[in-house]
């Protein structure tokens, strides 16, 4: 029986250490007169030139789809 841990607790250990894992925290916080700010971390190994923008609420916004056509309409609320 003891055996059997140690072997499953080694197997364990071996699979943790030799997979990366690549994480994102998404985070809210809510002001005291009720805004409400979002963010999310992006933790890659690589450099993603990315930037920060700002939609305010109730800014009108269309999506598109792969192929180029028009995708839905929305509002944003946050």
């Amino acid at each position: 029986m003891i055996r059997r841990a140690a072997t499953y607790a080694l197997i364990a250990a071996f699979s943790f250490a030799t997979t990366p894992s690549f994480a994102c925290t998404g985070i809210s916080l809510n002001a005291k007169d009720g805004a409400m700010i979002r963010g999310r971390t992006m933790e890659f190994g690589f450099p993603l030139s990315s930037n920060v923008i700002v939609i305010p609420a109730g800014t009108a916004m269309n999506g598109t789809l792969p192929d180029g056509k028009k995708g839905i309409g929305y509002i944003t609320r946050y």
